[in-house]
């Protein structure tokens, strides 16, 4: 079977493959199976699944799975075993006991291959976090909101993410899976994952980099005038340090003439770089400090959207002055 066969999809011909109860008992030492009905006929729930199962259907307060749809399968590659039921499936193996998947997690973890992904069997039931929920895998965490979806945090950017706090910290909920980071001509080395609250970096050589800003694309007040359309838009300093020197690069993904006509009334501090290219000195930005900046450019690229990124230096860390602080936290978003 192939990693990612949709599971949660338990047809008749999946419901037809049974493992007999006598060859395979699952983590209890028992050869007997209990026959409950389902709605697809009867159907062999035992051991540690059935003990799960029941579990939840005698606390009133948690999840309920439903009735069974399938004997207990084997998981095709890794030792363990699992039961689909009309709500939610129950994954077991040796080392992590059994434990039920369900709603978007359950398709979210099929999409990545099931326990043969990074994330490998579940570690707990859904839990309660703030403003959405996660669940434990022996590969990552799993967060889901209702805003965000459902995406994993493993490695060390859990390790990172941990100690800010989890979704209670200025991160947030992650927004993507982990990512290569590209560069022109292939890929860079470096790996990112989105958050709410910016994008984390990694390196073989730094570790994990949090970007001390963040770029607010959303707009609080446009005007259109013929052809020009002017955004405001916002920069934050979300870290703890002073940032000085950093540049905020916007880039038009339209292209052609007068795309991206430049910042507002031409700051000194902002300078031309090309008919779909601007940048422009943040100056000195404390922690928690803002600005707010407006932006003028033809309606093709307001419908189109821009590339915003922070390029620059932090004074107490000597980066260089080519870093990306905020690594296009907001890109290809459109800003009308």
């Amino acid at each position: 079977m192939q990693t990612t066969t949709p599971r949660t999809a338990v047809t008749a011909a999946l419901a037809a493959v049974v493992v007999a109860a006598a060859a395979f008992g699952c983590g209890t030492g028992t050869a007997h199976a209990t026959t409950y009905p389902g709605p697809q006929g009867p159907r062999d729930v035992h051991g540690a699944i059935e003990q799960e199962w029941l579990h939840l259907r005698a606390d009133p307060g948690a999840f309920q799975p439903g009735p069974p749809l399938t004997d207990e399968l084997r998981t095709p590659i890794k030792t363990g075993a699992f039961n689909h039921f009309e709500r939610a499936s129950i994954y077991w193996s040796p080392t992590t006991g059994a434990h039920e998947v369900h709603g978007d997690f359950r398709t979210w973890w099929a999409s990545l291959g099931w326990e043969n992904s990074y994330l490998g069997f579940p570690l707990t039931g859904e839990l309660p976090a703030v403003g959405g929920v996660c669940q434990r895998f022996q590969g990552g965490q799993a967060y889901w909101s209702a805003e965000t979806g459902a995406h994993a945090v493993h490695g060390d950017f859990f390790s990172y993410y941990a100690s800010q706090g989890w979704e209670r910290s200025w991160l947030g909920y992650p927004l993507t899976e982990e990512y290569p980071v590209t560069e022109e001509g292939g890929l860079s080395g470096e790996v990112a994952q989105d958050f709410q609250g910016g994008t984390l970096l990694w390196s073989p050589s730094t570790g994990v980099i949090a970007p001390p800003l963040r770029v607010d694309l959303s707009v609080s007040s446009e005007v259109r005038a013929g052809e020009a359309v002017v955004s405001q838009f916002t920069v934050t300093n979300t870290g703890r340090e002073t940032i000085s020197g950093a540049v905020l690069d916007a880039v038009a993904l339209a292209s052609g003439e007068g795309d991206l006509r430049g910042f507002d009334d031409y700051p000194p501090e902002c300078d031309y770089a090309g008919l779909s290219h601007r940048y422009c000195q943040l100056g000195v930005l404390g922690a928690g400090q803002q600005r707010t900046f407006r932006m003028v450019t033809s309606t093709t690229a307001a419908d189109a959207g821009l590339v915003l990124s922070v390029l620059g230096s932090v004074e107490e860390r000597g980066d260089d002055e080519h870093t990306f602080l905020s690594n296009h936290v907001n890109r290809g978003v459109a800003l009308h």
